[in-house]
């Protein structure tokens, strides 16, 4: 593939192993970045509207983009550069690799769709899961909470059977959330609040709030600083 550059609204990104992957919306591109240089050395088209949110399945090596305009996931073998479309449901939006599997967040359908990456099929179907689901994190116990902003909620559901568990409610519209690999807590960003919740999963309470910058979004774990 040819070098492209351009990318004039970037908002995801991942990174494997030296290079990093970054989804550029307007151009339905996903650029990759030499890590160590800086520079842009390859791309991915990803043919859809609104390339999104990314999510890595490491045994098949794809990288699946969600395009929140077409409502579909664009999966990509980053060695071969084989690019395949799921078509999903109105607005996908949050991705969270679960097992060998790719859940997507239908932000608009308020549904939740498991695709396997391999075959580039939709093995599983979680409808009416709240109003506008928008992100996904896999607890310490496995089962996978998704941060719902309209109905300002938490939602777990069962990875095995795509059961709804439980609903935890909050005070504020979140737009993520990040769970912590260890312990039953859960972060959330509130960007009307500016703020982070600590959210405990088991008795669905708030541990404490941090405020923020403006607008808090996306949510990672850094690694430990000596």
């Amino acid at each position: 593939m040819s070098q492209r550059t351009e990318c004039g609204k970037p908002h995801a990104s991942w990174i494997v192993a030296k290079r990093g992957y970054v989804t550029c919306e307007d151009e339905k591109r996903i650029v990759v970045i030499d890590l160590k240089s800086g520079r842009t050395v390859d791309h991915f088209e990803t043919l859809q509207q609104g390339s999104h949110v990314l999510s890595f399945e490491p045994e098949s090596r794809i990288l699946a983009s969600s395009n929140v305009d077409s409502g579909s996931i664009t999966l990509i073998n980053i060695d071969s550069g084989d690019t395949r479309i799921v078509d999903l449901a109105a607005g996908s939006e949050g991705a969270l690799t679960v097992a060998d599997r790719i859940w997507v967040a239908n932000a608009t359908d308020g549904s939740i769709s498991i695709v396997d990456p391999g075959a580039g099929v939709v093995i599983g179907q979680v409808d009416s899961v709240c109003r506008f689901p928008i992100a996904l994190s896999q607890d310490a116990r496995a089962q996978v909470w998704v941060a719902c902003f309209a109905s300002a909620e938490l939602v777990s559901i069962d990875p095995d059977s795509f059961v709804v568990q439980r609903r935890i409610r909050l005070d504020q519209q979140p737009l993520n959330v990040l769970t912590h690999p260890g312990r039953q807590l859960a972060y959330v960003s509130l960007p009307r609040q500016n703020a982070i919740t600590e959210i405990d999963l088991e008795s669905g309470e708030e541990l404490r709030r941090l405020d923020v910058g403006i607008e808090p979004d996306g949510l990672r774990w850094a690694p430990r600083v000596n």
